[in-house]
This record gives C-alpha cells, sequence and structure tokens, in this order.
C-alpha cells in the first residue's frame, strides 16, 4: 500500500504517531493522593496558608485533610499485597474527629486531579506539624487509609508563636 499525502490514510497514519509519541513521552502521572508544594512552611496561629493536594487520579469521595505533629502522626507499617512484603498507611473505620487530628479541608477530586486548600492555621502548640489526608477508596477493607505526608514526601508546617 502507498501513502499519499493529503490522503485520510496519510492524515491516520500520522495523527496515531503523534499520539503515540506524546504517550511515550508524557510523565507518568502519580496515581495516588498527595501533598504537593505549600506557600508557607512556618505560619503562627492565624496565618492563611495554601496547599496543592490531590489524587493523581478522580474520586467521587471527598479526603479530609488535617495537621498532626509530626511525633504523633500515623505510620506506615508492614503489610502483604499481592503476596510480596509492603508498607502501608495506617487504617480507620472513619474520619478522625478532633483529639490530635487539627482539620483544616477537604481535598475534592471530583472533577480535577488537584486541589488547592486555602486554611487559617489553628491554635496549635509550637511546633512540627504533617499534613495527614483520610482516603476512603485507598483501603480495600472497611474504612479508609490515613495517610501521613512526611519524610520527604510532602510539605510540612512549623507551627511558631
Amino acid at each position: 500500500m502507498t501513502l499519499t499525502p493529503g490522503t485520510g490514510a496519510a492524515r491516520f497514519l500520522l495523527s496515531a504517531c503523534a499520539v503515540a509519541l506524546v504517550l511515550l513521552l508524557a510523565p507518568g502521572a502519580d496515581a495516588g493522593p498527595f501533598v504537593g508544594k505549600a506557600s508557607r512552611t512556618r505560619a503562627r496561629a492565624g496565618d492563611i496558608v495554601r496547599v496543592q493536594a490531590g489524587a493523581g487520579l478522580r474520586f467521587y469521595a471527598l479526603l479530609p485533610l488535617y495537621l498532626v505533629r509530626s511525633e504523633v502522626a500515623p505510620q506506615d507499617r508492614p503489610c502483604t499485597v499481592n503476596g510480596r512484603d509492603a508498607m502501608c498507611a495506617a487504617q480507620e473505620q472513619s474520619p478522625p474527629r478532633g483529639g490530635i487530628y487539627h482539620r483544616i479541608g477537604t481535598v475534592n477530586v471530583r472533577h480535577s486531579n488537584v486541589s488547592t486548600i486555602t486554611y487559617r492555621v489553628p491554635k496549635l502548640r509550637p511546633g512540627i506539624y504533617v499534613y495527614v489526608m483520610y482516603c476512603g477508596p485507598c483501603n480495600a477493607g472497611d474504612g479508609g487509609s490515613l495517610i501521613a505526608f512526611d519524610h520527604g514526601n510532602g510539605p510540612t508546617l512549623t507551627v511558631t508563636r
């Protein structure tokens, strides 16, 4: 078969090659919850902070976002995934309310993979706080996962007086 420039077959082949090239060169999307850039890493109670967060893909579920002191933040635990040793996020039956969890907003990924949460820093003891997200769809069983974004996988917030 001979492809003549300007024919439907030639345009189709050129379009297919262009799509394949874009797919090969496009960076892979992370398919999991994340907390990205924050406008501030040091703040006092009452200061305004903006933080990007998302899920890497769209969920209908809303994802509560919290600040938790780093030393009491939920830790990943050893688990088995598809027969292999892994580390899994802590699990809870429902989104936390109060206690060590200071809710600052809700990540909505119904229409976009990334949200910007703008919040006022609550009255907290001075110290280092990490962002923690409750993700119901991230847990295969009942309840959801509590994902702490610390140790280099997300920004922290140092609360000062």
